[in-house]
């Protein structure tokens, strides 16, 4: 019997391999998903009921790990970072963006301002 790392079993099967599906980023996006779902719909029962326990004072998107967090709380705040790192404003009135913190500009690395505000004036 030969033995195989599952990084190499899950690779294509055009590249003579067994084409398994890595599940582990499968559950990711699963997670993800639903995530996007919760932003989406703010007013569906799921949405208010997590805001209203685990982050009644800020948005889903700054929204944390707290000491009572559940596994299921944990999951999708580890689906969370997916859309962490892909989202990116669309600039309207500019009412809720915050300007240093928030993806916005396109800058290919960052996608933030390298500048810092200054006080004063």
């Amino acid at each position: 019997m030969h033995w195989c790392t599952w990084k190499r079993l899950c690779k294509r099967k055009m590249d003579e391999r067994l084409g398994f599906k890595n599940l582990e980023a499968f559950n990711r996006a699963l997670f993800a998903k639903q995530c996007w779902r919760i932003i989406k719909h703010l007013n569906s029962l799921a949405s208010r009921t997590l805001k209203g326990y685990y982050f009644p004072a800020c948005g889903f998107l700054d929204a944390t790990k707290t000491a009572s967090s559940s596994f299921f709380w944990n999951r999708l705040l580890w689906g969370k970072e997916i859309l962490d790192k892909g989202l990116r404003w669309r600039v309207g009135n500019g009412s809720s963006i915050h300007v240093y913190k928030d993806n916005w500009v396109l800058r290919p690395n960052t996608f933030k301002i390298l500048s810092s505000p200054t006080l004063g004036g």
